[in-house]
């Protein structure tokens, strides 16, 4: 069923942006990023991408919340997917490119405690970023395998909140929903704000992860609360007009200015009436999966070239092989067992 919206492409955006910054970081050029000069040094264009996938995460979940029968369901959906794709790519990491790409003979590799210790990376629930004698040596600016798997833990702590409104069915009280959603917005800025002055010891929970936390509520808000489209214009050049304020030394560096603008930027681009583009195969997850670990390969096939635009150019394709194999033949058979269920949407189809 083609879907009428735009955020099929929007992930797979969302992907390229995640792909550029890392190109830049682990080619030791992460200050000459475009973004990264163009606001100086306060975002990258990752974190614009990581928004686009939390703001639709948000939106497209919540569609699935509303439409799940009873909390199990919609957990059920989530983990078909989370997790197929997100294991295969651990154990593949693991028994297959670990022991290729180690400097550690295959005996000292599979003795360290920390090739067992990624395994857990299946769980989603705690990062593992290293791998023993994997991308090792002063020619490599970082040693991690595979760093956008922390975001994984997020998106479950996500999914349970919204799995909680379900089971008490709070998500379908317009009222309730929207003054959760407010006050858990409300927290994670506060957190953010004072964090910086170590008031609020958090463990388990990044920084970046309370911004991110922000983009996916005000995706669940907007699905149930339902605001006007003017309102939300209003908000969205509120926030750009701060941004750019901010930007130019204006305004102090808080980021909420630029949550809201990329958030609210999201949600137009996919319901623009302008185009409509569907992608028939969804590869923006399995991009996401292993882009960083392909991108570390093809530096060192490429001799240590630290050109960031020749990295992103010769890892774009078996990237998008690797995800394509991905969504075909893990992914997309997994989904299909969602059709067992009962309640589904165009939308709730889409949900990440």
């Amino acid at each position: 069923m083609k879907h009428n919206n735009n955020f099929d492409v929007i992930r797979l955006v969302a992907a390229l942006f995640v792909i550029t910054s890392h190109a830049f970081w682990m080619t030791g050029k992460h200050t000459m990023e475009p973004l990264m000069v163009f606001s100086n040094n306060t975002t990258t264009i990752s974190t614009i991408g990581l928004y686009m996938f939390f703001f639709t995460s948000g939106y497209l979940v919540t569609v699935s919340a509303l439409a799940s029968d009873n909390a199990r369901h919609f957990l059920v959906k989530r983990f078909l997917r989370i997790y197929p794709a997100l294991i295969v790519v651990v154990l593949i990491s693991v028994f297959i490119a670990g022991p290729l790409l180690t400097r550690l003979s295959t005996a000292d590799y599979f003795q360290h405690p920390r090739t067992w210790a990624y395994l857990l990376n299946m769980a989603g629930i705690r990062k593992y970023f290293h791998l023993p004698g994997v991308f090792k040596g002063p020619q490599f600016y970082t040693d991690d395998f595979n760093g956008p798997l922390w975001t994984i833990g997020l998106e479950l702590k996500l999914y349970i909140s919204l799995a909680i409104l379900v089971a008490f069915g709070w998500i379908h009280n317009k009222k309730l929903h929207l003054l959760i959603c407010t006050s858990l917005i409300t927290a994670a800025l506060g957190i953010y704000i004072v964090r910086d002055y170590g008031f609020v010891p958090v463990r388990y929970i990044g920084q970046k992860d309370f911004l991110l936390m922000v983009s996916f509520y005000l995706g669940s808000m907007i699905v149930v609360g339902k605001p006007s489209i003017t309102f939300l214009k209003i908000a969205a050049a509120a926030a750009g007009i701060f941004l750019l304020l901010r930007l130019r030394g204006v305004l102090p560096n808080i980021l909420v200015d630029e949550i809201v603008f990329y958030s609210l930027a999201t949600y137009f681009l996919a319901f623009t009436k302008k185009f409509r583009v569907h992608i028939r195969n969804d590869i923006s997850y399995g991009m996401y999966l292993v882009s960083m670990p392909v991108q570390q390969v093809c530096y060192i096939l490429s001799g240590y070239n630290t050109n960031p635009w020749f990295n992103i150019a010769v890892c774009l394709l078996p990237t998008i092989i690797l995800a394509w194999l991905s969504w075909k033949y893990i992914e997309q058979p997994c989904l299909q067992l969602k059709h067992l269920y009962r309640g589904h949407t165009s939308l709730a189809r889409q949900a990440v």
